[in-house]
């Protein structure tokens, strides 16, 4: 995406914690994560926002018909997709998923699941790392 200055790492996401190669982004507040079969997706990804029984889609509405749309421009690449809540780990968890504890792991995390990319991108998604920057107030 920018060269060699890529720091990648594992992301562990949904009910199944599907492992996701991730970038590390310092200057951004985003998570994005590819679902699967995303058209021009280079870098095929584990995670499918439908089959996670914790993934929670946001909308505009309380009726839900108006599904929270976003594009995000991060220079050499875009993507669109739909805000959604998700599980996620830094450390794999157990099989049985049923202790999470010490594993890095927060509950109902807000992201981005990406649903078109414009440019080249070799992982599956970006964690961004700039807390300041954070908005969690999509997330109802």
């Amino acid at each position: 995406m920018r060269g060699n200055n890529d720091y990648f790492g594992p992301l562990y996401v949904g009910s199944s914690y599907r492992e996701e190669r991730m970038i590390y982004d310092t200057a951004s507040q985003w998570i994005t994560i590819d679902n699967m079969e995303i058209p021009n997706a280079e870098l095929i990804s584990n995670y499918d926002v439908g089959e996670s029984t914790s993934a929670v889609a946001q909308y505009l509405d309380d009726a839900k018909t108006q599904p929270d749309m976003i594009d995000l421009d991060f220079g050499s690449v875009a993507f669109q997709g739909q805000k959604y809540t998700d599980n996620m780990c830094l450390v794999q968890t157990r099989n049985d998923r049923t202790d999470n504890t010490g594993k890095l792991c927060v509950r109902n995390m807000p992201f981005v699941s990406v649903s078109g990319i414009i440019g080249d991108f070799n992982a599956n998604g970006i964690i961004g790392l700039a807390p300041h920057m954070f908005e969690r107030s999509f997330v109802n």
